[in-house]
């Protein structure tokens, strides 16, 4: 079986550990499928100071491509596609998102989109020009469970704070326990677990009970 011979080659690539990892990613994300907790960051209340970074750690964002190095193009070219990258960024810069990227040491450990008040898909419920959204954002493998991505965010939050922004919005697949984990390091409250769903040229929003994350745990390591 095709499947069994891909776990197979997996488990010899990066050990038993990291496999059993794996498959308990692929249950929850058959088990919760498209449900995404939507968290909350109150940037008015909470006092956001500017954010010292260490010298080895470069935080900036792009307004198009431009603004991205060689090196940075290539990484998102080989982990997203070419084709694929340049007419998603092409949508997002498009109405007015920004591309944040992190270098870690010289080089490019992570990345993320923010956006005000627009979205490319409908979101959750309508944001207004005060409210900020940030997605899809990842970190190197590499670079995963060293506490780079808190970082990353606060200095972003930080930033915006100072330009009339007052929410920030962003959304972790229920599947993603990594990701959980990092974002429970920063100042947030979790509005609630929801997924969109397309009938009939609408978006139909669906809201599950919240306690329904209790329980879900696991030792990945935070991005």
């Amino acid at each position: 079986m095709s499947w069994f011979r891909r776990i197979r080659r997996y488990c010899r690539k990066h050990g038993i550990v990291d496999t059993s990892r794996k498959l308990k990613e692929i249950l929850l994300r058959f088990l919760f499928q498209n449900q995404g907790i939507i968290y909350m960051f109150d940037l008015s209340s909470c006092s956001l100071a500017e954010q010292k970074i260490p010298d080895s750690i470069e935080i900036r964002s792009v307004i198009d491509l431009e603004g991205l190095r060689t090196d940075e193009l290539n990484q998102f070219y080989e982990n997203i596609g070419k084709s694929e990258f340049l007419g998603q960024a092409a949508e997002r810069f498009n109405i007015g998102a920004l591309l944040w990227v992190m270098r870690f040491e010289g080089q490019m450990v992570s990345f993320l989109w923010t956006t005000r008040q627009k979205t490319v898909e409908p979101f959750y419920f309508p944001l207004t020009g005060k409210d900020l959204y940030v997605f899809d954002g990842g970190t190197n493998e590499l670079f995963r469970g060293k506490g780079l991505f808190p970082i990353f965010m606060n200095f972003v939050f930080s930033n915006v704070s100072t330009q009339g922004v007052e929410r920030a919005y962003y959304v972790v697949k229920k599947w993603n326990i990594a990701m959980q984990r990092s974002t429970s390091k920063l100042n947030n409250v979790v509005l609630g677990v929801a997924k969109k769903t397309e009938r009939s040229n609408r978006v139909v929003v669906t809201w599950f009970d919240p306690e329904s994350l209790k329980g879900i745990d696991s030792n990945l390591p935070a991005r």
